[in-house]
């Protein structure tokens, strides 16, 4: 897609070439992962979907951002995009493109857990986590990671803390976490996903929830978002969903509320890329993971 809409003709014309070339066979489609230990990062490829796992530590911040002037801010409200951002890459390329981060919700990018006070983009001189237990093991395309969330965020001191795990198999990602705890009087949240699109639907709905503000949804034991795939929750969740639309593009939200000061706090999920509702539920019904 860069090529054919940004490419010169004479580009073009090369892609053409290439493209037309019935001598040249295209790779088979990537099966692999990479434990980036140096850039607490983890990227996983399974041929049709992938993804990439954002974390941070003590000598990793959780984003870069600068602020040259008042009118001259360069990315000031990446708060949490090392905070354990899941990009889930299913079958469209447009997904984490500029419009998603142009307008995406930045206190809700999925796989983070936080805090709901508000933030300034002021905000991002010396924004570490505090506990160095960050990291994951590699075995061929499968990999297991953990996440010790401590943060210091710089002059937003906060106590929250949690335990947050990632199992990478081969059709599904496990995430779980334990240990959410704060005293800060503040709403903590654990953004499930935040897709472009609106097409949402829960358990066995036939039609796509139209929920346009944040609403509680009990009982969910499995989602599906139409261009993604599917969401299992092993235990029935009580979940806040919304869909959203900024500046013409459309965003679904699925989050666990732990509420305030959370003690204890746990959350489990599953990840299907690509799977149908129908895929969902019945992995809901027979899945091939246990959580012990």
């Amino acid at each position: 897609t860069r090529y054919e809409n940004n490419g010169s003709l004479s580009t073009g014309d090369l892609i053409a070439k290439i493209r037309n070339d019935d001598s040249i066979v295209p790779a088979e489609p990537r099966v692999a992962a990479k434990v980036f230990g140096n850039m607490a990062r983890i990227t996983t490829h399974r041929g049709n979907f992938a993804s990439m796992l954002a974390m941070s530590n003590p000598r990793v911040s959780l984003y870069e951002g600068f602020v040259w002037s008042e009118t001259n801010m360069e990315n000031c409200t990446g708060w949490y995009t090392g905070a354990g951002m899941l990009y889930v890459y299913a079958d469209r390329l447009d997904q984490y493109d500029k419009e998603y981060h142009h307008n995406v919700n930045r206190y809700r990018l999925p796989g983070t857990t936080i805090d709901t006070r508000p933030r300034v983009p002021e905000n991002n001189i010396g924004v570490y986590n505090k506990s160095a237990f960050v990291g994951g093991a590699q075995l061929n395309e499968y990999v297991v990671a953990a996440y010790d969330y401590d943060n210091n965020n710089g002059d937003f001191e906060s106590d929250l803390v949690a335990n947050k795990s990632y199992f990478f198999f081969d059709n599904e990602y496990v995430m779980l976490g334990s240990d959410i705890n704060s005293t800060l009087d503040e709403g903590v949240v654990t953004t499930v996903e935040n897709q472009k699109g609106n097409q949402m639907y829960l358990n066995d709905d036939q039609e796509a929830v139209k929920y346009t503000e944040d609403t509680l949804v009990e009982g969910v034991k499995y989602a599906h978002i139409k261009g993604y795939g599917s969401i299992v929750f092993p235990k029935e969740q009580d979940l806040t969903v919304k869909l959203s639309r900024i500046n013409n593009t459309s965003f679904t939200e699925i989050m666990f509320n732990h509420g305030v000061n959370p003690t204890d706090a746990t959350y489990s999920y599953i990840i299907l890329p690509l799977a149908s509702q129908e895929d969902g539920k019945a992995y809901y019904e027979k899945p091939d993971v246990e959580i012990l």
